[in-house]
């Protein structure tokens, strides 16, 4: 009877799975606080130190890296989640936020006439009190031209709600 390597393979990581598998995966759903994740992790790990078993059976611990691997795996699994929703921040079309529908105040009203993405920084900039930076980042546009829209903005405010000093009636 002949045993191909396979089989060899499976023989020699099978008991040591068995022995260390309940452990490690709690281990890992602890250090990560999500049992489904680290179960998940743990079996990946578990199957890559299958795939490379002849190397990660010789190492001093093959338990400490099949740890290690899992939770690498976690965390890169929160990189990719955290740099998606980045992008989709970035992508929804924040350039038309509405300031609301407060029909009786005057503020409202003149900021409903300002142009959209004017109209958008303004909201992001005064009412949900980001700085330049952040509205920059949140709409995809440079911090100059956030600078721009609100001081134009601001302008335009001021002149409808009838307070510019260089206005009608103003000087300066």
């Amino acid at each position: 009877m002949t045993v191909d390597l396979e089989t060899v393979v499976w023989l020699d990581f099978a008991p040591w799975y068995e022995s260390v598998a309940d452990g490690v995966t709690r281990r890992v759903s602890a250090a990560v606080g999500d049992p489904l994740l680290g179960r998940e992790a743990a079996a990946e790990a578990f199957a890559r130190a299958y795939e490379r078993w002849p190397r990660v059976a010789i190492m001093d611990s093959p338990e400490g890296w099949v740890y290690r691997v899992a939770v690498n795996i976690c965390r890169r699994s929160w990189r990719h989640r955290m740099l998606e929703s980045r992008a989709l921040a970035r992508m929804l079309p924040v350039t038309f936020v509405d300031i609301g529908d407060h029909h009786h105040d005057d503020v409202y009203r003149a900021c409903r006439r300002l142009p959209p993405r004017m109209r958008t920084a303004i909201r992001l900039r005064y009412w949900d009190d980001l700085t330049e930076h952040q509205v920059a980042e949140r709409m995809g546009i440079s911090q100059g031209t956030v600078s721009a829209l609100l001081s134009t903005g601001r302008a335009r405010l001021r002149r409808a709600l009838g307070s510019d000093p260089t206005g009608p009636g103003g000087h300066r």
